[in-house]
């Protein structure tokens, strides 16, 4: 019974769990209106504290749920289980189902106001694929042209088939057709 009330306590608090924080604050100053930054605390009750909340780097739960709610992919499922856009505002896939070229968000920015780029995505999917950062969940990059061999050691960053075309716009070839790419 304890058990059982443990699992629901701790479903309904992430449930529950909202982040946001006091209205916006604006001050007249009769020139101009200035804004005022408003500190936004997100809180969750995940029974210990996460061993690490960098992506190439998690392989638990509790740090996952952080993770899930701090970032945002190119992809996110929908209450269908379908891959929709998220980071990416659409995405066009090869006639030979090789080449996906994501569209990004251009109102997509870090908590410091600066625009996510296509650089952003390329730099991070480098990163878990690079064998010094030895990334748990790497294999799931191995459908990327060139992502194995980089991550054995029997290639180069260079060759992984990851282009940032310009700053919105970001173009991923795999080794093989995947049909579930998207969900990955």
């Amino acid at each position: 019974m304890k058990k059982i009330f443990y699992v629901v306590t701790l479903l309904m608090a992430v449930l529950l769990t909202a982040c946001g924080g006091k209205k916006e604050e604006v001050e007249d100053t009769g020139a101009a209106v200035v804004e005022q930054k408003v500190e936004q605390v997100m809180t969750f009750n995940l029974g210990a504290d996460p061993k690490s909340v960098d992506p190439q780097l998690n392989s638990a739960t509790d740090g996952g749920i952080v993770i899930n709610n701090t970032f945002e992919g190119l992809m996110r499922t929908d209450v269908n289980g379908k891959s929709q856009p998220a980071g990416a505002e659409s995405v066009d896939v090869s006639d030979d189902k090789l080449t996906y070229t994501f569209h990004l968000r251009k109102d997509a920015k870090w908590s410091d106001g600066k625009p996510v780029t296509a650089a952003d995505y390329k730099y991070a999917w480098l990163r878990a694929l690079d064998p010094a950062v030895a990334s748990e969940y790497s294999f799931q990059l191995y459908y990327i042209k060139g992502g194995q061999d980089f991550f054995e050691g029997k290639g180069t960053k260079e060759n992984v088939g990851l282009e940032a075309v310009d700053d919105f716009t970001f173009k991923v070839t795999l080794r093989a057709p995947t049909a579930y790419f998207l969900d990955l």
